[in-house]
Formats: structure tokens, C-alpha cells, sequence
């Protein structure tokens, strides 16, 4: 025997040994990251079965940051000349990296490290929930790859929503990121085959142990309904994506709630102003999705369709405070939601003045063409100027002669600007703290 034989044989002869002696059919995998339960904790359950007797006892080694936090030891009872063992650690959610060694006598068999507790979310829709350009790289940050089928560290997340969780409220997060961009809703519904987006993203988090393990669902999707037969897709989308929710709702039933952003102008759509409007009304069909607008947010790319870093930021800033409202115990909970229009109405029989009413107080720009990119019917244009009441969260249009025939009124145009033919880009009305209403589309007046 030559000493390179020599050399692999003493090297891999004890592990050969050992994966005879022992099968194990639950295990920790490097960097796993474990969904927390509602005692921010986590069971790593760690069982198989010894099949060669003469071993009296199995032990793991529970270390928290390199120090050795808990030992658990099994008698092994063999049934014909097999043992069946059991171990349930919990680790807690925290800015802290586990590690488990599991030995048979005072063999270490197999080891698991960076194993972290914490919050797992779904991101899907198209290019502006991918990458999204925000890099934030952390140790407490996870993802799990369909390439490798294996865990990794996070070197992003959507919107810097993660940075957020991490630096706010010391918890690890993982994201399943499904989002493909230049995809209608229709290529996102369930289908459980690996040639899906659906499969492709239900099988990592199936892979991954967390089909019960995913908090919520956020979702940037509908630039592309109006490539083919726009009228139908805008129109139909809300049934489209409850199925979608439902599908979800099923197959990772621990999701409680999903997170929409209201798309913005741009992309090249037709019938954008009917889709974002579905997008708005989301909510009353289906209570546990959270809204937010992207109107009003600074740092738009220059294809008029994604976002600079600075955009996706602060559109990410705006959601987390949500999120931190639901998940987190947050008490900043003023006037996070993006304004949604309640009511229309003239204030006059000669209908001079339309008052259009918010849930919250509505602030004007300072570009008074604002005025011009309001509607009524199909007229824009229709207000000589526009005036904002905080205390009873209105917004006064107040009207040109022989432009208050309609009985429904529109905010901002479906992509284009009507003046200029440019893509419209603002001027946006905004919240006390800067957030954008939703858009609305032929909302009806009450008189």
C-alpha cells in the first residue's frame, strides 16, 4: 500500500465507519435558518437510529457564538440490533450563530454550523421585486438556492426590508425571492412543476423546511397586463391574484399577510390607471394584504420602469414600517399607509368646487400643474386650482367652466402625460410624511 492509499484510508475509513453505524433521518444543514414560533424560539430536532450494537450512548452539543451552551446525552435501547435516538434543542431568535456536534460515545459523528432562528418572507412579482440594486450584506442574513439545493448567506434583500428587521429588531431573516421580470400574474399561478416560477419557488421552501415557516408575502407585479389584450388582463387581475393569494394560503399556511405595491406610471402599459385601480381596491376583497403606493418616491430610473438604489430604498422604508406595525410591535403607526381616497363630491348645486376626501391628511406640491392631472370623465385639465383642508383631509378641485359634467374622477394618467406625451413622472400629491396616495381611476362622485 503506497502512502497516498495509506493516507485516504486513514482519512475517510472513520467517516465510512460511522455512516454504517448510523442512519440519520433528521440532521441541521450548514447555515439553515429556522422560522421562529411565538416564543421566539426554535426546535433543531435531531434523530436517526444506531444500527450496530456494542454503543451505549449518543450525545449533541448545543454551542451559541463558540461557546458551549447545552449538552444532551440518550441512553441507546437496541431492538434488534437497532437504537433509535431523539434530540430537540431549541435556539432562540437573535443576533446569535448556533452550532450542533452530534457524537456516538465520544466520536464526533456529523456537526452543523451558522445555524441561525429568525423570520423567513416570499418576495414574487417581476423585475422591481428582483435584485431591486439595495446590497446589504450581513451574517444574519439567509437565502436557499434552487441551483445547489443548499442554504447560503444573504448578500441582498428586497428593498433593504431585511437590513431593517436585522438592525432594528435583532432578528435573522431569509427571503425566497421568485420574482421574474417582464412575467404577467398568469405566469405566477400555481403549478408544481419545476418548469414554473410557482414550482420553482414552492420547492426551494419546501426544500428549505419552511412551508410553515413564511410570515407573509410581498408582491411588485402589473407593468406587464397590458402587453396583450390590456382591457382584459387590468380588469381581470384581482381575480388573478386571489387565486394566487389562495394558492399560497395553501400551500404555505402560515402566511398571515401579503404586502402590494400599487405600481407607478412607466413600463410601457396601455391600461395602467384600470390595473392600479384593482391594485387599490385589493384590500376590501381581500383583508390581510397591506398597501403601499410608489407615487411620490424619488430616485426613478432613467427607462421610466425601475428604480435608482436611492428609489427602492425608500419605497423599502415605507413597506417595512408596515411590517414592523404587524410583526414587530412598532408604535410607529401614524400615517404609514399610503393616503386612499374615501369620497367625491361637489360642494355646490352649480358644481364649482369638487372635494375629493382621504383617509388622512393630503398635502399639495409645490408645482401647482398638479391641478391639470386630475380627470372628471375623460377630460383632464379640469381645475383652474386646488386647494388641501388637513383637518378634514380633503383636496379641493376647483372647476373650470364646462369641465364638471362627468360623474367619475381620476387621479394621474395611466402612463403618459396628456400635455406632453413624455411618461409622467409627477408632480405627485403626498401624506404628511411623504408617501403618495394611491392612484384612483374613475372613482364616482356622490352628486
Amino acid at each position: 500500500m503506497n502512502f497516498i492509499t495509506l493516507f485516504l484510508v486513514l482519512v475517510f475509513a472513520p467517516a465510512l465507519l460511522f455512516a454504517q453505524i448510523v442512519s440519520l433521518s433528521e440532521f441541521p444543514k450548514r447555515l439553515q435558518l429556522f422560522a421562529r414560533d411565538a416564543q421566539d424560539s426554535a426546535v433543531v430536532t435531531m434523530s436517526g437510529c444506531v444500527t450496530t450494537a456494542g454503543f451505549d450512548s449518543v450525545s449533541v452539543r448545543l454551542y451559541k457564538n463558540g461557546v458551549l451552551s447545552q449538552r444532551l446525552a440518550d441512553a441507546l435501547t437496541y431492538v434488534d440490533d437497532s437504537a433509535f435516538f431523539s434530540f430537540s434543542p431549541k435556539i432562540h431568535a437573535e443576533l446569535a450563530s448556533y452550532k450542533v456536534e452530534f457524537y456516538i460515545g465520544s466520536a464526533l459523528n456529523a456537526t452543523a454550523d451558522s445555524l441561525l432562528c429568525g423570520d423567513a418572507y416570499l418576495v414574487d412579482g417581476q423585475s422591481n421585486a428582483q435584485g431591486s440594486e439595495v446590497t446589504y450584506y450581513s451574517p444574519w442574513l439567509r437565502t436557499f438556492a434552487l441551483s445547489d439545493t443548499a442554504w447560503h448567506r444573504g448578500s441582498s434583500s428586497s428593498w433593504n426590508i431585511g437590513q431593517s428587521i436585522i438592525v432594528n429588531h435583532a432578528v435573522p431573516v431569509c427571503f425566497f425571492n421568485g420574482a421574474v421580470g417582464a412575467t404577467g400574474i398568469s405566469q405566477h399561478m400555481r403549478d408544481t412543476t419545476l418548469s414554473s416560477i410557482y414550482g420553482k419557488l414552492l420547492f426551494r421552501i419546501t426544500r428549505a423546511g419552511l412551508r410553515n415557516g413564511i410570515k407573509a408575502m410581498f408582491w411588485y407585479q402589473g407593468e406587464s397586463e397590458s402587453r396583450e389584450d390590456s382591457l382584459y388582463n387590468a380588469v381581470g387581475y384581482a381575480d388573478l391574484f386571489e387565486l394566487l393569494h389562495n394558492a399560497w394560503m395553501g400551500d404555505c399556511p402560515s402566511i398571515t399577510h401579503f404586502y402590494v405595491f400599487q405600481i407607478r406610471p412607466g413600463c410601457g402599459s396601455v391600461s395602467q390607471n384600470i390595473l392600479r385601480d384593482c391594485q387599490r381596491r385589493l384590500p376590501d376583497r381581500l383583508p390581510d394584504v397591506s398597501l403601499m403606493s410608489t407615487t411620490n418616491v424619488a430616485g426613478r430610473a432613467t427607462d421610466n420602469c425601475h428604480f435608482l438604489p436611492t428609489g427602492y430604498a425608500e419605497m423599502g422604508s415605507w413597506m417595512y414600517r408596515l411590517l414592523a406595525r404587524d410583526f414587530y410591535g412598532s408604535d410607529d403607526t401614524l400615517y404609514i399607509t399610503p393616503p386612499n381616497i374615501q369620497r367625491a363630491w361637489y360642494a355646490d348645486e352649480a358644481r364649482t368646487q369638487l372635494l375629493l376626501q382621504f383617509d388622512q391628511p393630503v398635502l399639495l406640491p409645490s408645482d401647482t400643474t398638479m391641478k391639470r392631472y386630475f380627470s372628471v370623465g375623460r377630460q383632464w385639465d379640469v381645475a383652474d386650482s386646488l386647494s388641501a383642508d388637513t383637518a378634514n383631509r380633503t383636496v379641493t378641485l376647483y372647476m373650470r367652466s364646462g369641465m364638471s359634467e362627468g360623474d367619475r374622477v381620476s387621479y394621474i394618467p395611466a402612463e403618459y402625460d396628456p400635455f406632453t406625451g413624455a411618461n409622467y413622472n409627477g408632480p405627485w400629491l403626498s401624506s404628511i410624511r411623504g408617501i403618495g396616495p394611491l392612484t384612483f381611476f374613475q372613482f364616482t362622485i356622490e352628486n
